[in-house]
């Protein structure tokens, strides 16, 4: 057991599926409890399982012609199970890809 985590690859797996885990308990609570915090002119919230971002854009600099708008609000919705999906993907392929031989150095060979 100890060999099987020799290598970053299985520790960064490791590291990735617990994340993944942890994604998956807050994608489950978002469901029952609204999490929401505000920083600047961005407002996050979590519900429903979905992350969204309302970002206020009224304060930025356009380059727009004339009688041209900003727009003010822009959303950013992602849903929790792309998150966890690529998560556990990415776990997947660190953990069960086989580590590679290294080569065994032989002295005196050009």
């Amino acid at each position: 057991m100890r060999g099987f985590f020799k290598g970053w690859r299985r520790k960064m797996g490791c590291v990735t599926l617990c994340l993944a885990l942890s994604i998956v308990g807050i994608w489950m609570r978002s469901y029952d409890q609204w999490d929401s915090f505000d920083y600047g002119n961005t407002f996050v919230d979590s519900r429903e399982g979905v992350i969204q971002r309302v970002w206020d854009a009224r304060n930025m600099i356009f380059s727009g012609g004339i009688g041209s708008e900003p727009e003010t609000i822009v959303y950013w919705r992602v849903p929790y199970w792309s998150i966890v999906l690529l998560l556990t993907l990415l776990s997947a392929y660190l953990l069960l890809v086989k580590p590679r031989v290294a080569k065994p150095k032989i002295v005196g060979e050009n």
